[in-house]
């Protein structure tokens, strides 16, 4: 029993003489935790700063796609107007050539009265 009692007080001031290199190894690795904290809060804080560094460089660019959006809309909008007058302009024809259709009618009309009156007055003459 003295042996095991003995034993147990060597371990005992063993484990107590390597207290205080286990408390600074403790400390050292609470220091580099601490240090690593601070750094990942730092980096974050960079990563932040880009973040907002580079959403400034894109608005420029988000302000030059939106002016090239409303360009678009009004080039659309112009051929839209085009296309219209286009419409407008075959209507415009297609009544000229309807006119153009009717006109021809008459004159193939008056062709045929004409005829028919070149012929009667021929034939009367030939007659009297």
């Amino acid at each position: 029993m003295a042996s095991v009692a003995k034993q147990a007080a060597n371990c005992a001031i063993a484990c107590f003489n390597f207290l205080p290199i286990t408390i600074t190894v403790a400390n050292s690795l609470i220091s580099c935790h601490q240090s690593a904290v601070a750094l990942a809060h730092f980096l974050s804080f960079q990563a932040k700063s880009r973040n907002v560094e580079d959403k400034s460089c894109n608005f420029p660019h988000q302000s030059r796609n939106v002016e090239d959006k409303n360009r678009n809309v009004e080039a659309k909008r112009r051929n839209f107007q085009d296309k219209s007058r286009n419409v407008r302009d075959k209507s415009c024809k297609l009544q000229a050539l309807n006119s153009n259709l009717q006109a021809l009618r008459c004159k193939f009309r008056l062709l045929k009265v004409n005829s028919w009156l070149f012929f009667s007055v021929n034939y009367a003459i030939s007659v009297i």
